[in-house]
């Protein structure tokens, strides 16, 4: 199967208050199947605030 965008939304992931991010930047360049194969940047220290914060939904 092919990923797809969907749509996007605010106010839809409930939001993390302790600020513990699992990946800073991700890099994906559109030919993925799967979010795992999108690169993840593990910086550290991470440069993510809460108010950055991002979900990801993936549809067949």
């Amino acid at each position: 199967f092919g990923a797809k965008f969907v749509e996007s939304s605010s106010g839809m992931f409930p939001k993390v208050q302790n600020g513990l991010f699992q990946v800073d930047y991700v890099s994906c360049v559109g030919n993925e199947t799967n979010y795992d194969d999108c690169r993840p940047s593990y910086r550290i220290p991470y440069s993510c605030q809460n108010r950055q914060q991002a979900g990801v939904m993936c549809v067949p």
